[in-house]
């Protein structure tokens, strides 16, 4: 405001050196005021609504902040307490896996010892098998060696006179043994 008197008392007083009018600033303060005062009364009540709305506004700004800002609390704990949750879960996972790994461990061992129990047993049962064929296989050759060898000590030993006597004691037996099961 004391700006506009020095610029208007400066355009007041014309020349240089010429005593200011103060007749003219007069004029123009007089002008000043009735315009800030027709501007006040004219525009109090929409000037005193664009406040209220722009009070209102920022109110209603600063409480829909503070409802973000809660918000955004509870999602932050509850994002913290699902990672608490996710990491016990995580450490449950562990210990789990573990647990199956040491059962599957054993049941693995369990079954390589059965598996190799019944390998034993079928190899058992094979070699006795394979030593009872091998035996039957010697005896057979034992019989069939001991056969030809007495082929030989009774060709060797036996001459014609002799098998013709034993031809004739086998006839004489088995007609012994007819006629008596005729008769």
């Amino acid at each position: 405001m004391h700006l506009m008197l020095f610029v208007s008392t400066a355009m007041a007083g014309g020349a240089a050196g010429d005593p200011p009018d103060y007749n003219a600033i007069g004029f123009h303060l007089l002008n000043f005021v009735l315009l800030v005062s027709l501007l006040t009364f004219l525009l109090r009540s929409k000037v005193r609504d664009a406040l209220a709305n722009r009070a209102l506004k920022v109110k209603g700004d600063i409480d829909e902040s503070n409802q973000r800002r809660k918000e955004a609390q509870q999602r932050f704990e509850d994002l913290e307490s699902r990672l608490d949750g996710f990491e016990n879960e995580l450490e449950a996972m562990k210990t789990e896996a573990v647990a199956k790994a040491e059962a599957d461990h054993k049941a693995m061992l369990g079954r390589a010892e059965e598996d190799g129990n019944r390998i034993a047993e079928s190899a058992k049962r094979s070699i006795r098998d394979e030593t009872e064929r091998a035996r039957q296989a010697l005896r057979r050759e034992v019989a069939e060696l001991s056969v030809d060898l007495a082929r030989e000590k009774l060709s060797e030993t036996v001459t014609s006179d002799d098998q013709s006597r034993l031809a004739g004691d086998f006839i004489a037996e088995v007609q012994g043994t007819n006629g008596a099961s005729n008769g």
